[in-house]
């Protein structure tokens, strides 16, 4: 019960948010280069 609770405390929605803001950084270094 401790681990799923460990799991269920960590949401996919942060996960899915942090990979959202790292891609647009990603893409307005990209813009910033060749824009």
């Amino acid at each position: 019960m401790m681990i799923s609770a460990e799991i269920f405390r960590f949401q996919p929605i942060d996960l899915i948010a942090i990979a959202v803001k790292g891609l647009l950084v990603f893409l307005k270094k990209i813009y910033s280069t060749y824009g």
